[in-house]
């Protein structure tokens, strides 16, 4: 948008990019040439009023493609009520007011007009500000605010404030004010917020401020005051708020402060107080903040602060005043406000302790023996020991829960059910023992009857003595019938000692069916904590991951159905076992097997079970196939013509890993990368929301991310970024935070942000994640691949997490908070205050376009911040997932235990949730797939080699370039996309190379690098300037990308799924690709190679693109060139498919450029239809 910086009340139009973005042209009105702007932002839908002639609206085409439905919507709504006049009219700025307003053009950093035209609000704070354009200001008398902060401003120019008598806020800092300007200040009788900090302002000026009867904020910071000009302050009835940094006072102001009864803050960092006669204050009565930072405070003087009762918080950061040197008669109300100086030990936050290499706070987790049966004693089946009459009593949980749940009765269609069936319910597939054991108890409905069992409802239902809905679910005379009557006539009792299941064990852990044997008898055994050990397989629950490999019957009984591998996952209470099962596909084993070397150990391990399944692996592949291949995965890029001439052309033995070394070293590399850590943690502006200045805070994200991966950071570093951020170092104020905080925003040093000590506090930020139970979710998604949705609110069978892990695990994230520290809220209400916010500026476009200014310049707003709540008075208890509870009160921070325990080496999530990332990415398929839900019950496809890289990422300090040599210089990554017979069905083992649908950042980017000219094409690896790999969704909406990434699956970052990226095929993809009016665009751009041709040909390029379709030449031009058919044909084919064309497609491109009008129409068909097939669509 263009025009003057005026503004209406409500929208200001003067250029700004973060307000443009929520700004659209709506209806310009028939009455009086009004223009109506309306806002479309997280909140929803706002109209503003704006402007007639002196306004310029200018609108890109994409912009308006992209507001044409808002556009719509908004004027159908807006037009009727200005028909009905239920809005008011807009009124026309003043001349005088009109003429100023162009005269400052340029000059003023931010400009407002009121709803009638006139203006209101105006900010100065360009380095260009002089006496001479404050001129202009004099003719604004409705102006409500003036903000002043350059330095080449005097009392000259602030003599224009005489005229301005309708000022509420005025804020001059850094001016060079005098006694001579404070004179007209006290004219201003509304005068509510005055900044006269950084001035020349003296005691003798002061006294003029006396008659301010409104004055509720003052600031007299850094100036030349002393406690005898103080004493003019004293009838200041209003004034709440007062600001003496850094001024030359002592302890005898106290006597006179205490006089201004309606003081709810003083600041007086900087000063020399040491707080003596502090206890003045108890006459304050509405005293709430009391800040001392950086002063001579005495630690006696505390003890005068105890009658002030009024008090929230009491600032010390940067005193001499720490915990140890607090008065031991201090009350423990007034310990909790304080804010002292942290002690040595304390002055390092939870990353500067990492990044120091020092220890963090952790839990030892309970180690337990793998050998745990070995000669143990196992008691039979409870199936052979109540197939007839026993004595023995059996237990609720061990027994009773489990064969209810094999039964199907705690089943989601059953009585697990929300609801339940027929008034009665249990807990989903049965994990909350308590509850159940309740529900079955309930006297009135007669579930239960010691008396006479087999009168028990749980008994007449599922044996169908009386109606079942759930038909039959017990047999007459079998064991479960006889183990319910037992357990009935017992008293139907819960084991008051609960114990707990220490492991389950299934043999054999692994079935190879062979040639003859196609049937396997499983044995489920569980030991408990009591010391009990027994046959458990009666009451398991087994179920196959593939019944076209293999079924299994309720008593373990295993059927091999078909060759190939699957797995069975049995479980039992809260344990979950996979269990393999195999058969070969072929006679090719054992010494049949042919002698393939195994380069690596990577190779060793999949050729490990290529070997068991009888799948004889695909050959290596090219030398193009691999530049081709290994470009596109590493570096989202295709090799130009001239990096495939000197590949192929390379006699090096290692050129295959001296090229992987390049790609690591690019900048697409750098740019692809990060784009991948930017899509798995979330980093999208709409999440951002609460920062109010979310999409320099998402840019923020993105450079540091982008940064670490140029740095090679270990993946460990990066997380511990994240993970353990922090907004404000240990002591360090607020007005010292958001000064540092803002001068990231500034042009100068706003890589500073990316600095390897710094790190990122966005990730807890996230608006999605603003409740405890949120954190986990993602957190577990994010650094662990777990799934945890089901565990909110059930234990799954077949996955290892409960409803109570959950629960508790959940509570090491609750104190974890973004927002405004209590102690540090005062300080950033003044500082909106001082920006007009949220009086002034009362709307969030508004808010964030003054934000977005002010620390642009390097300036303080009241930024947000990530702060940890402190210990609880109470008892708070949590327990990291598979371990045993914990007091989570020891602990200052508790992500210093979350994180220690994430990078432990025992940690089975960490590193496995990585490498199964990066295996897909170069496999299309993870180790474990889906590839974010690593659980027990969905073991690796190859468990030995997720093991082996997921130790070697760790003990190579997860390195992540470690992680793609050691997968890219395998000759599984370089296997042939070609199969044979072996393995052509072949979907998990990775013996050939998958063909991949290229990511859609990647395609769109090769779309435009196949067509470009010859010496864009070159470059492409390391200069990224405008490429798909380095943009970043805007918004969680798909409209917030480009149309051909959205349809190509590019992820928006709304979800906790790595499903989110697609590689599915779409029919509005085969459009795209076929006939989109912008991919035949890209084709002959003028930039583009097409372009190129035609001008070394001097063929003209003749097509009509605004109809979308391919035309041809409505006249003839010599071919002038001596550029022939076959080239074109052989560089076609070198830069979409990366390869020389074989004799019959040469034969057939030559063939068509003849038959085509000319060369050039020749090849835009060629051109189009190489784009268009598989081989260019694709990896392979």
């Amino acid at each position: 948008m263009s025009g003057a910086n005026a503004q209406d009340g409500r929208a200001g139009l003067d250029g700004d990019s973060e307000f443009a973005n929520n700004l659209f042209f709506v209806w310009a009105a028939a009455s009086g040439g009004s223009i109506v702007y309306g806002k479309v932002d997280s909140l929803g839908s706002q109209f503003f009023t704006g402007y007639n002639d002196n306004v310029h609206l200018t609108l890109s085409q994409n912009t308006m493609q992209a507001v044409t439905k808002k556009f719509v919507i908004i004027a159908l709504l807006f037009v009727p009520l200005v028909a009905q006049g239920q809005i008011d009219p807009i009124g026309e700025t003043p001349e005088d007011q009109a003429a100023a307003i162009t005269a400052l053009k340029g000059i003023s950093s931010n400009l407002q007009k009121n709803r009638d035209g006139t203006v209101r609000f105006v900010r100065f704070s360009k380095a260009v500000v002089e006496d001479k354009h404050l001129d202009q200001i004099r003719v604004f008398k409705q102006l409500d605010y003036l903000s002043v902060i350059t330095g080449r401003v005097t009392d000259v120019g602030l003599a224009n404030i005489a005229q301005l008598t309708n000022l509420d806020s005025l804020i001059l800092t850094n001016t060079q004010a005098t006694d001579t300007t404070v004179a007209l200040i006290g004219k201003l009788a509304k005068l509510e917020v005055l900044y006269l900090d950084n001035t020349q302002v003296t005691d003798a000026g002061l006294d003029h401020l006396s008659t301010l009867n409104e004055l509720k904020i003052l600031s007299l910071s850094k100036t030349q005051i002393t406690g005898v000009g103080l004493k003019s302050l004293t009838g200041l009835v209003k004034l709440e708020t007062l600001h003496l940094k850094e001024c030359n006072l002592s302890d005898e102001i106290f006597e006179t402060l205490a006089e201004i009864k309606s003081l709810k803050s003083i600041y007086l960092d900087g000063t020399k107080v040491t707080g003596k006669g502090l206890v003045q204050f108890e006459s304050l009565e509405g005293l709430e903040q009391l800040s001392f930072n950086q002063t001579p405070f005495a630690p006696a003087s505390l003890e005068e602060i105890q009658v002030i009762v009024s008090l929230k918080h009491v600032l010390l950061w940067g005193t001499d005043i720490t915990t140890a040197t607090l008065p031991q008669n201090l009350s423990a109300e007034l310990r909790q406000k304080l804010r002292l100086t942290p002690e040595k030990s304390e002055r390092l936050s939870p990353f500067q302790k990492f990044i120091g290499g020092q220890s963090l706070d952790k839990i030892e987790q309970a180690k337990r023996d793998s050998g745990i049966f070995d000669g143990i004693k196992i008691d039979e089946s409870v199936a052979h020991r109540f197939s007839k009459a026993t004595d023995e009593t059996p237990d609720f949980q061990r027994h009773v829960v489990p064969m209810l749940g094999k039964l199907g009765c705690n089943g989601r269609a059953c009585h697990g059910s929300f609801q339940g069936q027929g008034g009665f319910s249990l807990s989903l597939f049965g994990y909350d023992f308590a509850t159940d054991h309740l529900s079955m108890l309930d006297e009135d409905a007669g579930r239960v009857v010691p008396e006479s069992p087999d009168d028990s409802l749980l008994i007449m239902k599922p044996t169908l003595g009386i109606d079942h809905e759930g038909g039959r679910r017990i047999a007459e005379d079998s064991w479960q019938l006889r183990l319910l009557q037992r357990w009935i006539s017992s008293g139907a009792k819960r084991n008051s000692e609960v114990h707990e299941l220490l492991a389950c064990q299934v043999t054999p852990q692994e079935i190879f069916f062979s040639r003859g044997k196609l049937e396997q008898q499983l044995q489920v055994t569980a030991i408990w904590s009591n010391g009990l050990v027994e046959d458990v397989t009666a009451l398991a629950r087994i179920e196959t991951l593939d019944d076209q490999i293999a079924i299994v019957d309720e008593n373990g009984r295993v059927t091999n159905k078909a060759k190939g591998d699957t797995h069975l996952v049995v479980s039992y209470d809260r344990a979950v076992v996979a269990v393999p099962v195999l058969r070969p596909v072929s006679d090719k084993t054992g010494d049949n097997y042919p002698d393939i070397p195994w380069r690596t150990r990577v190779d060793e391990l999949v050729g490990e079970k290529l070997k068991r399944l009888g799948i004889v692996p695909s050959d290596v592949c090219t030398d193009q196939e691999f530049l081709r291949r290994s470009m596109l995965d590493v570096a989202g890029t295709l090799p130009s013509p001239t990096q495939i001439t000197e590949f192929t052309n390379d006699a090096s033995l290692t050129k295959r890993a001296d090229l992987v070394e390049r790609l690591l070293q690019s900048e697409a590399y750098i740019d692809w990368w990060a784009m991948k850590l930017a899509d798995v943690t979330g980093a999208n502006s709409q999440h951002l929301g609460s920062t109010d200045m979310n999409s320099p805070a998402a840019l923020q994200w993105q450079r540091w991310l982008r940064a670490r991966v140029a740095q090679n950071a270990s993946w460990k570093e990066i997380v511990a970024g994240l993970v353990l951020a922090d907004s404000r170092e240990p002591g360090q104020t607020y007005d010292q935070y958001t000064w540092e905080h803002s001068s990231y925003q500034a042009a100068a040093t706003k890589d500073d942000f990316n600095l390897p000590g710094n790190s990122m506090p966005y990730y807890w930020a996230r608006s999605d994640l603003n409740t405890a139970e949120n954190k986990v979710l993602n957190f577990s998604y994010v650094f662990m691949g777990v799934r945890l949705q089901c565990a909110q609110c059930h234990k799954h069978p077949f996955d290892q997490w409960s409803k109570q892990d959950f629960d508790q695990f959940s509570q090491i994230f609750s104190r974890i908070r973004w927002g405004t520290e209590p102690e540090s809220q005062d300080a950033r209400t003044q500082l909106m205050t001082r920006l007009g916010v949220p009086k002034k500026l009362d709307t969030a476009a508004l808010r964030r376009q003054m934000y977005n200014r002010v620390s642009a310049e390097g300036l303080p707003i009241p930024w947000f911040e990530l702060y940890i709540e402190p210990p609880r008075t109470t008892e708070h208890t949590a327990v990291l997932l598979g371990g045993k509870p914990f007091d989570l009160n020891q602990f200052d921070d508790p992500r210093e235990v979350l994180f220690s325990w994430l990078i432990d080496d025992d940690n089975p999530f960490f590193a496995p949730a990585f490498v199964n990332r990066v295996w897909n990415h170069y496999f299309g398929v993870g180790l474990v797939n889906p590839v974010d839900d690593l659980n027990a019950g969905n073991p690796p496809s190859n468990a030995k080699l997720m093991k082996y890289l997921s130790a070697g990422f760790s003990g190579h300090d997860f390195d992540m370039k470690w992680l793609h040599r050691e997968i890219l210089l395998s000759d599984t990554y370089q296997r042939s996309w070609r199969t044979n017979e072996t393995n052509q069905h072949d979907e998990r083992h990775f013996s050939y190379s998958r063909l991949r649908r290229l990511p859609a950042e990647v395609l769109v980017d090769a779309i435009e690098q196949s067509t470009a000219k010859s010496s864009r094409n070159e470059t492409y690896l390391n200069d990224t300037t405008q490429r798909k790999i380095t943009s970043h969704p805007r918004s969680l909406s798909p409209n917030s990308i480009d149309y051909a990434l959205a349809i190509f699956g590019k992820p928006t970052r709304a979800t906790n799924c790595d499903c989110e990226r697609t590689a599915q095929p779409t029919l509005l993809q085969n459009l795209y690709i076929r006939n989109d009016r912008e991919l035949l665009e890209l084709i002959e751009r003028k930039t583009g190679w097409l372009a190129e041709v035609a001008q070394q040909t001097g063929i003209g390029l003749h097509s009509e693109t605004s109809a979308a379709i391919l035309v041809k030449a409505n006249t003839q031009v010599a071919d002038s060139s001596t550029i022939t058919a076959d080239e074109l044909v052989t560089a076609a084919y070198a830069r979409m498919l990366s390869r020389r064309p074989t004799a019959a497609e040469m034969e057939n491109g030559r063939q068509y450029i003849a038959d085509s009008d000319d060369l050039v129409e020749g090849l835009r068909g060629l051109v189009w239809a190489l784009l268009n097939t598989q081989e260019f669509l694709t990896n392979h």
